[in-house]
């Protein structure tokens, strides 16, 4: 229900768990400009949570009609969930 809520074309969310699996946050990408470039839901929530309390991310993608599609971190993402132990699933 969260990615639906993304501004941007591919909409996309992610929640952030901590140790116990406890939902600590929610948060969905956002589109960019001409002078800042978009933020990636993973980054999104990152920010929101504060890296040292999140041990595992979830991330969803939704198409238009409403459906899970597949989803992965990019490069940059999984560079730095990988720097502080973060691991990811995909709901797909």
């Amino acid at each position: 229900r969260k990615a639906k809520s993304s501004p941007c074309v591919y909409k996309v969310a992610a929640a952030s768990l901590d140790s116990e699996g406890k939902l600590l946050h929610m948060a969905t990408n956002l589109p960019g400009n001409d002078s800042c470039p978009g933020l990636h839901a993973e980054a999104h929530v990152l920010i929101k949570t504060g890296v040292r309390r999140v041990r595992e991310i979830v991330l969803a993608r939704v198409g238009r009609r409403g459906g899970l599609l597949p989803i992965h971190p990019c490069k940059s993402c999984k560079k730095l969930l990988d720097k502080y132990r973060i691991s990811v699933w995909s709901l797909s």
